[in-house]
């Protein structure tokens, strides 16, 4: 007689028991995992790394005129397509960091391309 067999075996041979995924957490095979972020979360974190790069490009450009305004506008553009992809997302608690960076980087890519113009607008006319 031969035994019935699970179509997958997900265990190991001498596996102790906490190494073991119990099965209402396990996904079927081929399902991609989800992610708990939104779909917006690295374009929000790179809205904020170019938000961080167009503050500190106006201090370390050397007098270069319009290289300020470049990640400004990029951290202002990839801050409103993040928020865009957020809010066509299902909202969990990890979703509302992906609004916040993205918040965050617009403000502060509107921030910077203000300290940009100001900069270039004085290196231009002095």
């Amino acid at each position: 007689m031969s035994t019935m067999q699970q179509p997958f075996d997900f265990s190991t041979p001498r596996e102790p028991q906490e190494f073991r995924i119990p099965s209402e957490y396990r996904r079927p095979l081929g399902e991609l995992p989800i992610d708990k972020r939104g779909k917006g979360w690295y374009l929000a974190c790179a809205s904020m790394a170019a938000m961080v790069l167009s503050i500190l490009t106006p201090i370390l450009s050397a007098g270069i005129p319009g290289i300020p305004l470049v990640p400004s506008l990029a951290a202002i553009v990839m801050g409103v397509i993040a928020l865009k992809r957020y809010q066509k997302y299902p909202k969990t608690f990890l979703a509302s960091r992906t609004k916040t960076f993205a918040i965050l980087g617009i403000v502060g890519g509107i921030f910077g391309l203000i300290i940009g113009a100001v900069i270039t607008v004085l290196i231009t006319f002095s």
